[in-house]
């Protein structure tokens, strides 16, 4: 059996200016499909994940996401850097 596995570039996180979401992006770029997911920062060399997980509707659970205060504001609060979403599918 042969898997073949395809990670995204990094989509970076954009701060919300409107105030109802601390951050946003594209959600029309993102696959309805299953995929592994990853909200990470970069800090110079350095990059490090902060929340993983899996889905089998990347769109509609990153939209989840972006609406879940816990979480965006533990994101918000990660040492400091870019923060961005990376996927796989596979």
């Amino acid at each position: 059996m042969k898997i073949e596995a395809l990670w995204s570039a990094p989509i970076q996180l954009i701060k919300d200016k409107s105030g109802k979401l601390i951050y946003t992006l594209n959600l029309d770029i993102l696959p309805t499909k299953p995929c592994v997911y990853i909200f990470g920062r970069e800090h110079g060399k350095t990059v490090a994940p902060i929340y993983i997980g899996e889905t089998q509707s990347l769109r509609g659970r990153i939209k989840t996401h972006l609406e879940s205060v816990p979480l965006m504001r533990a994101i918000e609060q990660a040492p400091t850097g870019t923060r961005f979403l990376i996927y796989c599918t596979v």
